[in-house]
């Protein structure tokens, strides 16, 4: 009887491109999902600095209402834009502070809306983009059918509650 011997399906010469094109395939996959994660992880970080510099206007509009300076009367329109005037700097100056990528000063518009029981601070950010651009919006970075779009415009607002006496002085 004739003894059988299995031979391998495929010679090595056989497999020589595969690993090869394997390795292309998905190191094209890890590059658009490290890219995404670095893109996302910037504008996280941006965002939490754009929160965090609202509050602080906030606590300078709190201070400023509730405090004992007669150029800051919220009761007033023309002292509100001066106690908002006050919380953009404090705000330009926190995100200069906390190394948010761009200029603060150019990029940061903050307004402050005063009815007669609270204020509203809205601050909005203009993050620049991490890749190429052109003009004024950051254009999509095209890889084959995919773009990876980052956002540009990052905001946030507090709200400050408050109580005048009857005087109708803070």
């Amino acid at each position: 009887m004739a003894r059988f011997t299995p031979r391998p399906l495929r010679s090595p010469l056989h497999q020589a491109g595969v690993a090869a094109i394997e390795f292309a395939l998905i190191a094209m996959l890890m590059l658009l999902m490290l890219l995404g994660s670095l893109v996302y992880w910037r504008v996280l970080q941006a965002q939490q600095s754009v929160s965090r510099a609202t509050g602080d206007g906030a606590r300078m509009v709190q201070n400023l209402i509730y405090g004992s300076l007669t150029a800051y009367d919220i009761t007033h329109e023309a002292q509100t834009h001066a106690i908002q005037a006050a919380a953009a700097d404090v705000i330009k100056r926190s995100l200069q502070n906390s190394g948010i990528p761009g200029n603060p000063q150019q990029a940061t518009s903050v307004t402050l809306s005063v009815n007669t029981t609270e204020a509203r601070l809205n601050v909005s950010y203009q993050l620049p983009p991490m890749f190429g651009s052109t003009g004024e919006q950051p254009q999509p970075i095209r890889l084959g059918g995919w773009a990876v779009v980052e956002p540009a415009r990052l905001q946030a607002s507090s709200l400050v509650s408050f109580q005048l006496d009857s005087r109708s002085t803070p």
